[in-house]
């Protein structure tokens, strides 16, 4: 038996390998490599589930065993809290051309997008599935994009970019205190969460700088814990939960293409009970597109999967002290979507090098 699994993000359309500094990953609990920028999305998850549940029986054991399967198998979650409302669909059927074809057919009319043409081979005899997610979170305000002079980005490996970035500095920033909200603060600047209003109901975008490279699991966690106890000091404070008069804040324009074939990392038969053959993975990638500006973020999700059978403002005092602070990502830095009260991000993205951010020009 054999599977064919693909993920793309974006109308892309063949799955090779992607730039050595760019990659997609599945496992979300591993360090990043000095001078990588990773990528995550649940949308592979929820493409994998839908494929899983063509089987009639339990999946009973993988041969040779395979951590990273192990690890898409056991996740749990519910889907409908994590992804975006309206925003994506899964489906899935027989590994057909017509059905390829319908799908197409149907997330154009959804979401006017056309997806690439299906790669999976046509097969009577086995099951597909096909995911898509498109979504554009515009800022509630947009940022100041700077013209007259680069942001120095150091990477992990000790590298410097000259780069373009947005943000808002001095008496401008005061302007942002209704949408950008200051979640951590810590060692003036060197750590620090911001989470920025959209124009989607209940979808954040939220920026992680942390001190020091964590795995995607770690950001996640220090995120929630912000997001349930942000910052509430006073007005004007370095614990002021708002973005106030004379803080400062850079952030870099990202342009993340990533093209990543998992098939070499998803190996060993799959049996499953009541059905005499195994599975295999046949094919497995991931092409990714995010993109990040001063007016917002774009995100762009597209999956293919085959299964074959083997053969408001606060009270202000009379006078504030207004303290500085620096949000400045002139270092590796998270990206996360992030719909309210969901216990993880739709999309994720851990920058660490400077092929992913736009080169200033005067």
């Amino acid at each position: 038996m054999r599977i064919v699994f693909t993920t793309t993000l974006l109308a892309a359309a063949l799955c090779i390998s992607s730039r050595a500094d760019t990659e997609a990953v599945l496992r979300t609990d591993q360090l990043p490599e000095a001078g990588k920028t990773l990528v995550w999305s649940p949308l592979f998850q929820a493409s994998w589930d839908v494929l899983n549940s063509r089987r009639q029986g339990k999946l009973v054991k993988v041969a040779p065993a395979n951590d990273l399967m192990t690890h898409l198998d056991s996740f749990s979650w519910k889907e409908a809290e994590v992804m975006p409302e309206g925003g994506y669909a899964v489906f899935a059927g027989p590994a057909t051309a017509e059905f390829a074809n319908d799908v197409r057919n149907r997330v154009m009319k959804q979401f006017k997008f056309a997806m690439a043409e299906s790669e999976l081979p046509n097969s009577a005899r086995g099951d597909a599935a096909f995911g898509v997610m498109i979504r554009d979170l515009n800022f509630k305000q947009n940022f100041y994009r700077s013209r007259k002079s680069p942001l120095d980005f150091k990477d992990n490996t000790g590298k410097v970019h000259k780069v373009a970035f947005f943000g808002t500095a001095g008496n401008h920033s005061s302007r942002f205190g209704n949408n950008v909200k200051v979640l951590s603060y810590e060692e003036r600047g060197k750590s620090f969460i911001l989470s920025i209003a959209t124009d989607k109901d209940g979808e954040r975008l939220i920026i992680y700088r942390p001190d020091r490279a964590l795995s995607f699991d770690m950001a996640i966690e220090h995120v929630t814990e912000a997001i349930k106890a942000p910052l509430s000091g006073p007005t004007g404070s370095l614990s002021d939960g708002q973005l106030h008069q004379k803080d400062t804040l850079k952030i870099p324009h990202l342009n993340i293409n990533s093209n990543t074939d998992f098939t070499d990392q998803l190996q060993g038969l799959r049996y499953y009970s009541g059905e005499p053959e195994p599975w295999f993975i046949a094919k497995a990638c991931q092409i990714t597109n995010f993109e990040l500006f001063e007016k917002g973020a774009k995100v762009r999700v597209q999956t293919q999967s085959q299964m074959d059978p083997f053969g408001g403002e606060p009270p202000k005092p009379k006078k504030i002290i207004y303290l500085p602070r620096q949000f400045i990502c002139d270092q590796a830095f998270f990206v996360f979507t992030w719909k309210d009260k969901s216990p993880l991000p739709y999309f994720a993205t851990w920058v660490d090098s400077g092929d992913v951010m736009e080169k200033f020009a005067k």
